[in-house]
C-alpha cells in the first residue's frame, strides 16, 4: 500500500472506503459501470484513519502531560489493512484489476475527511468520485452531516452517490 501519486496517462476512478457493506458496493458498482478492462483504468482506493490522539491530563495548562497514543493509531492502520484486503482486495485480485491503495492519516470528523476526499480527487485529476451514501440516523445527519455530502457539494470532480 503506497501513497506515492499516479502518472496522468491513466483514468483514475476513486473510492474512498470505510469497512462497510456500502463500501462493498462501491466497488462492485464502479467494476460493472464505470471501470473499462484493458482500458488504462486505475481504481484507486482512500481510506482516512484517525490521526494521532492526544489525551491531556490535568487541569493547569502548566502541568498538562500529552500522551501520545500511538499503538492506537498502528492499529487502526492494521486493521484497515485488514479490511481492505477482505472486503476489497481479495474480490478484485480474480479480474487484475489495476488498482492503489492509500491509508490517510487524518482527523475524522465529516468536513476534514471530506476535505481529504475532494482533494486528492483534485491532486489525481480523478475521472469520478464514486461513493455511497451510508445510512445514518436522521438526527445524526442533521447534527453531523455525512463526508458523502460534504464530496457532493465540495469536489470539484464529477461524484456519483450509490443509494
Amino acid at each position: 500500500m503506497t501513497n506515492s501519486f499516479l502518472p496522468t496517462d491513466r483514468r483514475v476512478l476513486l473510492i474512498p472506503i470505510d469497512d462497510s457493506e456500502d463500501a462493498e458496493k462501491s466497488v462492485s458498482w464502479t467494476l460493472q459501470n464505470l471501470y473499462r478492462p484493458g482500458g488504462g483504468d486505475l481504481l484507486y482506493f482512500l481510506h482516512v484513519v484517525p490521526e494521532r490522539q492526544f489525551d491531556v491530563i490535568g487541569g493547569d495548562a502548566a502541568e498538562t502531560i500529552v500522551n501520545e497514543d500511538e499503538d492506537a493509531e498502528r492499529r487502526a492502520v492494521e486493521n484497515a489493512k485488514k479490511f481492505i484486503k477482505h472486503r476489497i482486495l481479495e474480490k478484485i485480485e480474480d479480474r487484475k484489476v489495476p488498482h492503489q491503495v492509500e491509508i490517510v492519516r487524518f482527523r475524522t470528523d465529516t468536513e476534514s475527511v471530506g476535505t481529504v476526499i475532494s482533494e486528492r480527487a483534485a491532486t489525481l485529476n480523478a475521472a469520478a468520485v464514486v461513493m455511497a451514501k451510508h445510512r445514518q440516523g436522521a438526527i445524526r445527519a442533521f447534527f453531523v452531516g455525512s463526508a458523502t455530502n460534504f464530496v457532493a457539494n465540495h469536489c470539484k470532480q464529477p461524484v456519483v452517490v450509490l443509494h
